[in-house]
């Protein structure tokens, strides 16, 4: 009697640095590499006044299935975090350990306001990794709570559901609060600030690869410097356009008539 397998197909995630450290001591990685020391720590079990045996977080099959099926963004910097308390005229302020960290895109309340209020703030780092791949799979962007349990009262990674296959960026959008008290966090190298679920049931590979800062804009800017964003108009309309381009040029290499 045979037995047939049928492997899963795979979804290959190519992941571009121009970033030298971050490529060697803060890659990119799969969520495995990453479950929490505390967690690891945290016998299996344990008994209580009554003698009954009790199951720890050690076994909670949501947190192992939670790091077995995602892949991580750690932070590529280390970083001292304020955030002031409310009626201060600074909101926050930042010291990093190295200049592959800007926040010039961050996004004003006026953006958001309904649910900034008046005293939320965006924190948006310009990441130095892009990410592609081929297949059109979406991913859940979140953030790793079970690894942030220090800095959980100071900001809050903002989730998204994201496609690499069009557009390649992973900005990392933080949201931090002016209330009652000062705060400040230290976010140290190699600190997951990013998980990523694909909502596929196909297994990633992950390839990471250091490329030069001419080659690694090119391939930011990609589709998106074939069209000319002359107003709001034509900017919000600017991933629609980029989709159908790619789409467009994938029909065409499937075509007899277009092959070389």
């Amino acid at each position: 009697m045979f037995s047939f397998f049928i492997k899963k197909s795979e979804v290959v995630v190519d992941c571009f640095t121009h970033h030298q450290a971050a490529f060697e001591y803060t890659p990119i990685d799969y969520g495995s590499n990453f479950f929490p020391d505390w967690w690891k720590d945290t016998k299996p079990s344990f008994q209580p006044n009554t003698g009954q045996t009790i199951s720890t977080i050690k076994q909670c099959i949501g947190l192992i299935d939670y790091y077995k099926n995602n892949l991580i963004i750690p932070s590529w910097f280390e970083m001292e975090l304020n955030v002031y308390e409310e009626g201060n005229e600074q909101t926050w302020t930042y010291q990093s350990s190295n200049t592959y960290v800007d926040t010039e895109a961050s996004h004003s309340r006026e953006a958001f306001k309904g649910f900034a209020l008046e005293n939320g703030n965006n924190i948006k780092f310009t990441s130095p990794w892009l990410l592609r791949t081929k297949e059109e799979v979406r991913w859940v962007w979140s953030q790793p709570t079970w690894n942030l349990r220090e800095h959980l009262s100071t900001f809050t990674v903002l989730p998204a559901v994201v496609n690499f296959k069009y557009q390649h960026g992973t900005n990392v959008n933080l949201f931090v609060l002016n209330e009652t008290n000062f705060k400040n966090t230290i976010i140290k190298p190699n600190t997951p600030l990013v998980s990523l679920h694909p909502i596929s049931d196909k297994n990633f590979i992950i390839k990471t690869h250091l490329i030069s800062y001419e080659d690694f804009s090119q391939k930011n800017h990609g589709a998106a410097s074939m069209f000319l964003l002359r107003n709001f108009k034509e900017t919000s309309k600017l991933y629609a356009r980029k989709k159908e381009l790619v789409n467009n040029k994938e029909k065409k290499s499937t075509c007899p008539f277009h092959k070389k």
